[in-house]
């Protein structure tokens, strides 16, 4: 599949996507205490998180959530185009089908955790190198497998 299909197809995914809700968990037992991370529930079969996605969290406490946790998500576009926010994030993917990975060029790293995840397809943008990062991204997924 050619970039440019895969860019028709990925812009045409988030114009038909279900959605995607972000926030703050809610804390149960009464505590004023914030959690470390922000969770983001999928709605329907698809789904597309872009950094915009958090603009219903404070600006300033996006600092302190160090973790964005995706729940009853069964395919997910990573459409992270967008300047991240700083520091960045560790996004946790569990038990999903399907997810594709786009990123640009000016993304120096990307904290990623998969477990339970069918498929993984990463796009580079602007001429990106990625053969190295399919390398790693391989061995991580075949560690996984195997432990």
């Amino acid at each position: 599949m050619s970039a440019g299909t895969v860019f028709i197809l990925l812009t045409v995914f988030t114009n038909i996507s279900t959605g995607l809700d972000c926030n703050i968990p809610t804390n149960t037992d009464g505590l004023k205490i914030l959690p470390d991370y922000i969770t983001c529930i999928c709605s329907g079969i698809g789904s597309v998180f872009q950094w915009s996605s958090l603009e219903s969290i404070q600006s300033d406490l996006l600092p302190f959530f160090n973790k964005i946790i995706f729940t009853n998500c069964t395919t997910l576009v990573l459409d992270l185009l967008l300047p991240p926010p700083d520091p960045l994030p560790l996004l946790v993917l569990n038990n999903m089908e399907e997810v594709l990975i786009s990123v640009s060029m000016d993304m120096a790293s990307l904290n990623i955790s998969l477990s339970n995840v069918t498929s993984v397809q990463y796009i580079g943008q602007d001429g990106e190198d990625s053969d190295q990062l399919y390398l790693y991204l391989s061995l991580s997924l075949g560690t996984l497998c195997v432990v």
